[in-house]
């Protein structure tokens, strides 16, 4: 056990010497209620900064607005995040998603899905072109036995 002094009271207490202690202990105060107390006159570090700090996202909202209004979209060849054939592999599947929209029927087995997850664009060539013709709606059973090679269309 340690004798210390309590900041708040001044008076003498035992501190047991091991980590893992409450805040309070390790700040060198007698008990909870003098910490408390010696937290009253404690300023925050942000005092005073009320309309100087100014939020890292305010203009986006104002740009979403914009795309609607006739500027090109990030999906656009016209936008400048528009990667063309440097697309990566879930980026060329969400371009396909948003231009031929989500499937519901499997062009295979030609069974229906309520939920849209359960059907997939599968590339018909293999070398994910950016054409909308090299795409297929298939469902997940149907998408793996085409990739292994078992099924042909």
């Amino acid at each position: 056990m340690l004798l210390k002094k309590c900041k708040v009271c001044n008076e003498n207490f035992e501190k047991p010497y091991y980590c893992g202690l409450p805040e309070w202990e390790r700040m060198k105060f007698c008990g909870r209620k003098c910490y408390y107390q010696s937290k009253k006159d404690h300023t925050p570090w942000n005092k005073g900064t009320k309309g100087i700090m100014k939020a890292w996202n305010k203009g986006l909202k104002g740009m979403q607005v914009a795309w609607n209004k006739g500027l090109p979209s990030p999906k656009d060849e016209d936008s400048p995040s528009w990667k063309g054939e440097k697309v990566g592999y879930s980026g060329l599947h969400k371009w396909v998603a948003s231009n031929l929209g989500k499937p519901m029927k499997c062009e295979c087995c030609e069974q229906v899905f309520e939920n849209p997850h359960k059907i997939h664009w599968a590339n018909k060539s293999r070398e994910y072109k950016r054409e909308l013709s090299d795409w297929l709606r298939l469902c997940a059973s149907c998408h793996i036995a085409y990739d292994r090679g078992n099924l042909t269309l």
